[in-house]
């Protein structure tokens, strides 16, 4: 791990001091706070559809608090908090597209195919605007989302 300029101090023999702690709080702070940011956008858009989902309902779907190593949980992947869902419906504007089912244009909701049971948010739709989407999501999912983005893409 390399240590952050904005938690280091320079000594008087010329090395440098890394509080190590500060800069894993800034992190972890980071990271729970694209976890709840995206958690909710992901609810807004499934509650629009399904009139009786409550958010309470939606993070008790999550499995945070089970002891159980083996229980499925949200996963970070590419900067996208990947969420359970329980089947909940659909909204109305989701089709097949690249890489499993998305709705919307930007934001999108994707439900992917190579993980059945979670949903995420993108940036925008690869199929959306003649296929320009591709490049937004190309840029701020996949490149900035594996890169400087990877504890979680502010939304």
């Amino acid at each position: 791990m390399v240590g952050s300029y904005n938690f280091s101090q320079q000594n008087n023999d010329g090395t440098w001091t890394v509080d190590w702690q500060a800069q894993w709080n800034r992190e972890l702070s980071d990271v729970i706070a694209a976890f709840w940011n995206q958690a909710v956008r992901v609810y807004l858009q499934l509650s629009a559809k399904n009139q009786n989902l409550s958010f309470e309902d939606f993070v008790g779907f999550q499995n945070l608090d089970t002891g159980d190593p083996n229980a499925l949980q949200p996963k970070l992947q590419g900067g996208n908090w990947n969420f359970l869902y329980d089947g909940a419906a659909q909204p109305s504007d989701c089709a097949s597209g690249v890489g499993g089912i998305r709705c919307g244009t930007s934001p999108s909701l994707h439900y992917p195919s190579e993980k059945p049971g979670y949903v995420h948010m993108d940036t925008a739709n690869p199929a959306a605007w003649w296929y320009g989407g591709s490049i937004v999501r190309g840029i701020v999912d996949v490149v900035l989302g594996n890169t400087f983005f990877a504890n979680g893409i502010p939304r």
